[in-house]
């Protein structure tokens, strides 16, 4: 999935064929990457977290 985080720290997750600009809509985030989910019986757990994102890269600062 793509991911964001936006700069109220709040995290937003879209589909990963999407762009991060898209998820972003168009606004400043602190974060832009892949996040990867595994099912495991009756739960969700996060199995891999990258900042890969080649077409929307943060500010350094």
């Amino acid at each position: 999935m793509t991911v964001i985080i936006d700069v109220d720290e709040q995290l937003w997750i879209a589909d990963r064929h999407s762009e991060h600009v898209q998820c972003a809509r168009g606004q400043r985030v602190l974060s832009a990457g892949e996040i990867t989910f595994t099912l495991a019986s009756s739960n969700v757990l996060v199995s891999e977290v990258s900042n890969q994102s080649t077409g929307y890269c943060p500010e350094t600062s």
